[in-house]
């Protein structure tokens, strides 16, 4: 995940997690958001690896059609994760 957007409203201690953006797994297309430890001391990378942090979207069959709706707008996919974090202020969709 080359040229990840990091949200500062969305770094939580050492984790730092990405802005809203299309992103794939083998079920399909999909917007989520990935995270990253960083090092509390530096705000350097501990050298971990980008893992998926939330998919906040249903999936999409082609990368097109999930940008479209990642432009358009689409519907916060509706599970406890998701519902939890919007209601605690953890998750944001301005944070485009």
């Amino acid at each position: 995940m080359q040229n990840t957007t990091w949200s500062n409203e969305l770094t939580q201690g050492t984790l730092k997690v990405s802005t809203l953006m299309v992103m794939q797994s083998a079920a399909g297309f999909y917007i989520g958001r990935t995270c990253l430890e960083t090092d509390e001391q530096s705000d350097s990378y501990c050298g971990g690896m980008h893992e998926q942090y939330s998919r906040e979207s249903e999936y999409y069959p082609t990368e097109q059609i999930a940008t479209k709706a990642f432009i358009e707008g689409f519907v916060v996919r509706d599970c406890g994760e998701n519902n939890y974090a919007y209601e605690q202020g953890t998750l944001s969709l301005n944070a485009k």
